[in-house]
């Protein structure tokens, strides 16, 4: 069981043998993160996203097309070109991302893949969310814990409702 902040960038836990049929990760909260799909990066100056998403979109400055993150099913993926979508190079750059996915005002989680291994990461709903097109900034939440799931690439959903199927990491 992971309560909040056992588990962080900075001393991230690791479960080396993972089995997504088998196992569950019990986490200071539960609930998947809601399907979502937020544009990060477009090539229009002053978009809403370059405003309102700063954080992210500064990963994509110098994106060529638009760039969007996708949540579906609790996995956080990248849509847009692949020179585009590599400008996310570095953990914490993915860490940002997974921030931004989760800036919904509740306490969540989602897994994402980075390099040969995926990452289950949970906020504590502390996002500050302003009006769209107030010219305010959102203030992404705190990361309670993140979790490394070692060598876990072929993950299909994020589950917390104990239903497991291959590829599925359940939490509780």
């Amino acid at each position: 069981m992971f309560t909040a902040g056992d588990s962080t960038a900075d001393s991230t836990a690791q479960i080396a043998d993972y089995q997504a049929l088998d196992d569950v990760v019990t986490l200071a909260s539960s609930s998947v993160a809601a399907d979502s799909s937020i544009d990060v990066a477009t090539t229009t100056t002053g978009s809403l996203a370059r405003l309102y998403y700063a954080e992210a979109a500064a990963i994509f400055t110098d994106a060529s097309g638009p760039v969007t993150i996708q949540v579906k099913d609790g996995v956080m993926t990248l849509l847009g070109s692949s020179s585009d979508t590599s400008l996310a190079n570095s953990l914490d750059e993915w860490i940002t991302l997974a921030r931004t996915a989760l800036a919904d005002g509740t306490a969540n989680s989602l897994v994402f893949r980075y390099g040969a291994n995926a990452y289950l990461i949970e906020d504590d709903g502390s996002e500050n969310l302003p009006p769209l097109n107030t010219g305010t900034l959102v203030s992404l939440g705190a990361t309670v814990n993140l979790i490394q799931l070692n060598g876990l690439t072929a993950v299909s959903a994020l589950s917390d409702n104990g239903i497991a199927s291959s590829g599925t990491v359940l939490i509780t």
